[in-house]
């Protein structure tokens, strides 16, 4: 990357303008206690979202940026939809989860970028329902580390040398 492409990116980021090619990530925030206090119908009771994957990557544009992809297949159910994000094995039980904010019924992607790079993390797709939250299986995902340094072209050389 040449020098006059990481300054154009440097001063986009310094202006909050994020460049149109890199993906949106969710805000993630902590479940509040009233979230992780709502009982969940039991996985697997019809509704809820099946065939996570999850592809983790490093920012094109920001050095050192994990992002990871979180896809699912649409549910058998309508209704809005959230993530929640653990870095805790029982976490999800111990309401100790990051959430993402709602997401429409047609959602089937969201991409997350509030992780530690080399953990593991757990997370699940919830769909409301008319009888509360249907939760996904759960699914793991390592946050990728992402290396910080870029090899930028000397002073003395010419671009493309």
């Amino acid at each position: 990357m040449s020098r006059s492409t990481l300054l154009w990116v440097a001063v986009m980021l310094c202006a909050g303008l994020a460049p149109a090619q890199e993906p949106s990530a969710e805000a993630l925030r902590p479940v509040s206690a009233r979230e992780a206090a709502v009982p969940l119908l039991p996985v697997g009771s019809g509704g809820g979202s099946a065939e996570l994957a999850a592809e983790a990557g490093c920012s094109d544009l920001q050095p050192g940026r994990a992002i990871v992809k979180l896809r699912w297949a649409p549910a058998v159910s309508q209704g809005l939809q959230r993530v929640d994000v653990t870095a805790y094995r029982d976490g999800f039980e111990r309401g100790e989860f990051d959430v993402t904010p709602l997401l429409s019924e047609a959602a089937t992607a969201t991409v997350v970028d509030a992780v530690i790079p080399g953990l593991h993390y757990y997370w699940r797709v919830l769909r409301s329902s008319d009888a509360g939250w249907v939760p996904s299986e759960t699914s793991r995902f390592e946050a990728p580390i992402c290396p910080v340094d870029s090899k930028l072209e000397s002073p003395e050389q010419e671009p493309g040398q």
